[in-house]
């Protein structure tokens, strides 16, 4: 079943980065702030099967009383995990070396709008369980 969907003209184009650490903030003269920061690894670009809204027969792949997720993603593969940022239907604001793009206190310049809820993995296959948000 996952083969058929992710044939070429289902998959969709979309950006993610997963997780690395909390930082700590320093500020122009190098003492800490006491505020902290996530570091993400540099968006990568992906496509694959984005389903629109969740329904019935996709919950049941995640649990019964899973509620928590929007959309799933179908894919062969993939290094995304649990802690994993997404942009779908927008494309992150990248600096010239890749990385996103901050402002000074540290917030995106084009925040993410899902994050990974669940991975279901098998021997073939990758369904992703992703969660709309608003960052601010």
């Amino acid at each position: 079943m996952i083969i058929i969907r992710n044939i070429k003209k289902n998959k969709q184009t979309f950006w993610y980065a997963n997780f690395i650490s909390i930082v700590d903030i320093l500020d122009d003269n190098g003492f800490y702030t006491g505020e902290k920061a996530i570091s993400y690894t540099k968006p990568q670009i992906m496509t694959a099967n984005i389903s629109g809204a969740r329904g019935e027969s996709e919950a049941t792949v995640f649990g019964i009383n899973t509620t928590d997720y929007d959309r799933v993603i179908a894919m062969m593969k993939t290094d995304m995990d649990e802690s994993s940022i997404l942009w779908i239907d927008k494309e992150p604001e990248l600096e010239p070396d890749g990385t996103l793009a901050l402002y000074p206190d540290g917030r995106q310049k084009t925040p993410h709008n899902h994050i990974v809820r669940r991975l279901s993995r098998s021997l073939n296959s990758v369904l992703i369980a992703v969660q709309a948000v608003s960052v601010s």
